[in-house]
């Protein structure tokens, strides 16, 4: 498992780019405030694709026992280093593994719930994420649920940035059948966009669906950072704004991300 990936090389600087940026912060707190409202002490979270591990440590102090997986090494040597500042015995539990790998770090163990944030899911194409759709679901308890936050098809604002950029032939990209490919650092890799109705379909012999809600209508992508950083006056409107529509499952593929939870049947 040591295999190198994408996110090595970003890593260092994830948390400066995204993790603690203005927009980034934005989108991570209605993520929080959600999970707030949907979980509860004491239950055991899978969380996958668990980047620098802030999530991680932000559950194990709502007093969760937390196991945080990613298949990066350079994001495993953050999530560690985060460990040691988590204060008292709830001490979330990080492993180096991608996806194909979990069996070999969970065992047999069960969990109450899966979570994946900010789009780890949006790194898998169609056919593997019906296989991950099988995986998680023996992964689960009885009862147990799923919360994932990923890329919709239909972001305004980016299709807004592009047509204002003169890209007009990718305001679309969202939509296209092929993969997009994304440049992180010195390599790049695919990213697969899915709508509500995508997931519920590929995960539907599995699970069920309880809730969707976006992430990011109003708040804009984590690119378009340095001009809000100058018009933060602004930015606090987007994001007052981005609070009063959260409960509007139906704008969901509208916003940069969403949030989608499923029930184990």
């Amino acid at each position: 498992m040591t295999e190198k990936t994408p996110f090595d090389d970003l890593a260092e600087q994830y948390d400066s780019l995204f993790t603690r940026s203005l927009t980034g912060m934005a989108q991570r707190k209605i993520v929080w405030r959600y999970l707030q409202q949907r979980i509860f002490s004491a239950i055991e979270i899978l969380e996958v694709n668990c980047g620098t591990g802030e999530d991680a440590c932000y559950l194990s102090a709502l007093d969760c026992k937390v196991m945080a997986t990613d298949a990066s090494i350079g994001m495993i040597r953050l999530c560690l280093d985060k460990q040691q500042l988590v204060l008292g015995n709830n001490v979330p539990v990080f492993r180096q593994a991608s996806i194909n790998e979990l069996d070999s770090v969970i065992g047999d163990k069960k969990f109450d719930l899966i979570f994946s944030n900010f789009s780890g899911l949006n790194c898998l194409n169609h056919d593997e994420l019906r296989e991950t759709a099988a995986k998680f679901h023996s992964f689960l308890k009885p009862e147990g649920k799923m919360i994932f936050v990923v890329f919709g098809t239909n972001c305004l604002w980016e299709k807004l940035y592009l047509l204002l950029k003169g890209r007009i032939k990718e305001m679309n990209r969202r939509n296209w059948e092929k993969p997009v490919y994304v440049q992180l650092m010195k390599s790049g890799m695919q990213v697969y966009y899915y709508s509500p109705g995508e997931i519920r379909k590929i995960f539907d012999n599995f699970f069920r669906v309880v809730n969707i809600k976006p992430v990011g209508l109003f708040i804009p992508p984590t690119y378009m950072d340095p001009f809000f950083m100058r018009r933060t006056f602004l930015f606090r409107i987007l994001e007052f704004a981005d609070r009063l529509t959260g409960s509007l499952s139906f704008v969901s593929d509208m916003a940069d991300h969403y949030i989608i939870e499923l029930k184990k049947i």
